[in-house]
């Protein structure tokens, strides 16, 4: 092989190398790219059904859950005793009015489906549904904070030995 040869064989790798970098740049750009959350975005505090209304619980030995949605995706998820800083870095619009599909990952990069709709457009109430090992799994029910005034609020009693 002449030394021609060996040139255009290392402008041809330097080429396909540097379209390698492109890619692999393109795919982070993708995963650093925040997702809107505008539509979803406030904070959004845990409701129970009670009857024909709904209620938030106050807990003696915990808040009550909830979690705060930032524009860019930036989710703090408030489990009642612990919580967790995640992203949502997915969203994609669901078969009806203000249905979503969410992903959520965790810091470790684990990441979690999230079935998003709305329970009570009026009330501002939204459910939450994950997977089996979700801490959605049932459906939970939250309401965007500007919302959360119309609803009763029901205090678990609690004994005096939890409150000193």
């Amino acid at each position: 092989m002449g030394m021609q040869a060996v040139r255009r064989n290392v402008a041809r790798g330097l080429v396909v190398l540097a379209g390698l970098f492109a890619a692999a740049a393109g795919a982070q750009k993708a995963r650093d790219t925040p997702v809107n959350a505008k539509p979803l975005e406030g904070t959004w505090t845990q409701v129970e059904r009670e009857g024909k209304g709904y209620v938030i619980r106050q807990y003696c030995d915990s808040t009550t859950p909830g979690f705060k949605l930032q524009p860019n995706g930036d989710w703090w998820m408030n489990y009642g005793q612990d919580d967790e800083s995640l992203k949502l870095t997915a969203l994609k619009p669901g078969t009806t009015a203000g249905a979503y599909t969410l992903e959520l990952t965790r810091p470790g990069g684990a990441k979690e489906k999230v079935e998003w709709t709305v329970a009570d457009a009026k009330k501002g109430i939204a459910r939450l549904k994950g997977g089996k090992d979700s801490f959605f799994r049932d459906g939970m029910l939250f309401v965007r904070e500007d919302k959360k005034a119309a609803l009763p609020v029901r205090s678990e009693k609690c004994d005096e030995e939890e409150e000193q």
